[in-house]
């Protein structure tokens, strides 16, 4: 188990540091993405902080259904589905009434702020448990199974998005969601 709690939080340093560094990569061409995808700022940075902890969620629901802990598992999922939701049709209530015409905002904003508190409680008690920030070995195992699903995972965001994009152009905004 011990050795399970160190290959876990490795790998999480592991993708914070490849989250910052696609993050750094992607920042000076912000004004081109943000034309294709019709993306604020705010939503932008909204979406590497998001890559930054919905892993380590992910990790540590996997974790704990491997060794069975149900109950923090379903605590987990709880935290990261029923706060986000109040707090976001709060958000768009408020927004509403002030009568600011952002509302998809309101609601990722609303999503996103508990959803970060947890997931980077959820990082700290990785690392916790875990105590290791990088094991070259550890990395090598996880590069080794995670880099051919690269190519798939973008062409499934990329399909998406062109999916979205096209819905838009031809119908308008309020059809695409």
């Amino acid at each position: 188990e011990e050795d399970y709690n160190q290959y876990i939080s490795a790998v999480q340093t592991l993708n914070i540091l490849f989250t910052c560094a696609v993050f750094l990569v992607t920042i000076p061409f912000y004004n081109t993405i943000s034309g294709l995808l019709d993306m604020s700022l705010p939503v932008y940075l909204t979406f590497f902080i998001y890559l930054v902890y919905h892993p380590s969620v992910l990790y540590m629901q996997n974790r704990e259904k491997q060794l069975l802990n149900y109950k923090s598992n379903i605590l987990i999922s709880a935290l990261m589905s029923l706060p986000p939701t109040l707090i976001a049709l709060l958000m768009i209530f408020i927004y509403k009434k002030a009568g600011n015409p952002l509302l998809e905002e309101a609601r990722i904003m609303g999503m996103f702020i508990s959803q970060a508190i947890v997931g980077f409680v959820i990082i700290f008690l990785l690392y916790r448990k875990g105590k290791t920030f990088i094991k070259l070995k550890y990395w090598k195992y996880a590069l080794k199974f995670s880099l051919p699903l690269i190519p798939y995972a973008l062409s499934v965001i990329i399909l998406n998005q062109s999916n979205l994009l096209m819905i838009k152009s031809s119908n308008g905004d309020s059809v695409a969601g």
